[in-house]
């Protein structure tokens, strides 16, 4: 978890020419880390204005073709593309699809404006807040869209579930929160992290698959296919009622692009990828993910 932190607003700026050379640095994980007790937010590699932003011209090309149906719109930083308003624009406006955006926690903390401006277009439904432990005050200021809290079980423990679940509940007026549990991703920098913390991610896994259950109806739950699994969800379902709340395996009702690399998959941990061309036809797409 993230440790906490004081946010304090920056009260003046003052820019001074450099002819240096600038370093940015890489680290691992959700690339956060302190200098001087500052908490520095770091880009994902190359992803800056001058360097690689998603192909959303490519995008659109593909999901223009679909006539209905949702996207989830998320990356390193999200608010971050300069194109991402445009972009939601022709998605409300010349397609039949609901968008729904992921940001993390760090970014509803400074650019809570900006999220409510898009929502009030009614650009974007749903937004998912990646939890990382910081107060909610400016998440609880979010309007005009439903918030979905992104949990992943190994990384946050089953408490982090309960904190949320007692600040919203206090609220009389905000209803149930809304919590989407994610399943730990072996994958990526996933694979290096797991190494250095097994023990402390399976342990926090066992918690989550024993003591999910009571948590029912104290929230409404959102599960993705890998939480499905580490979490044996299936137990709690009849087979009716499975058979009506799951969606399908992942490629059945789902499927991942990657607009930096410009290619696709069944999902985000699937090594076979495909690439993205702006003649793709969106019905072969399925096909080769079959």
């Amino acid at each position: 978890m993230t440790p906490n932190v004081e946010l304090v607003k920056i009260k003046k700026i003052k820019k001074i020419p450099h002819n240096g050379k600038v370093f940015n640095f890489s680290v691992k994980n959700n690339r956060n880390y302190f200098a001087n007790n500052f908490l520095v937010h770091n880009c994902h590699e190359k992803s800056n204005p001058n360097g690689l932003h998603g192909n959303l011209d490519l995008g659109f090309n593909i999901l223009k073709q679909l006539k209905g149906g949702e996207i989830a719109i998320g990356g390193g930083s999200t608010l971050s593309h300069p194109g991402l308003p445009t972009f939601l624009r022709r998605i409300k406006n010349e397609t039949g699809l609901i968008a729904n955006l992921t940001v993390n926690q760090f970014h509803v903390e400074t650019q809570w404006t900006l999220i409510n401006e898009l929502a009030s277009e009614g650009l974007f439904r749903g937004l998912g807040i990646s939890y990382v432990g910081l107060p909610l005050e400016k998440a609880k200021l979010i309007k005009n869209c439903q918030v979905v809290w992104h949990l992943i079980a190994g990384i946050h423990k089953i408490q982090d579930a309960e904190h949320l679940i007692n600040s919203f509940n206090k609220d009389i007026n905000s209803g149930l929160v809304n919590l989407l549990i994610l399943g730990y991703k072996e994958f990526g920098n996933g694979i290096n992290y797991y190494k250095g913390k097994k023990d402390l991610i399976d342990r926090n896994i066992r918690e989550w698959l024993w003591n999910i259950h009571g948590l029912f109806g104290k929230a409404v739950f959102g599960f993705d296919n890998l939480s499905v699994e580490q979490l044996q969800i299936k137990r709690f379902f009849n087979k009716d009622s499975w058979n009506c709340f799951y969606q399908g395996d992942d490629g059945i009702s789902s499927m991942y692009m990657d607009l930096v690399k410009e290619e696709f998959s069944k999902s985000s941990r699937c090594l076979v990828r495909f690439p993205l061309t702006k003649e793709e036809s969106f019905d072969k797409m399925l096909e080769e993910i079959k």
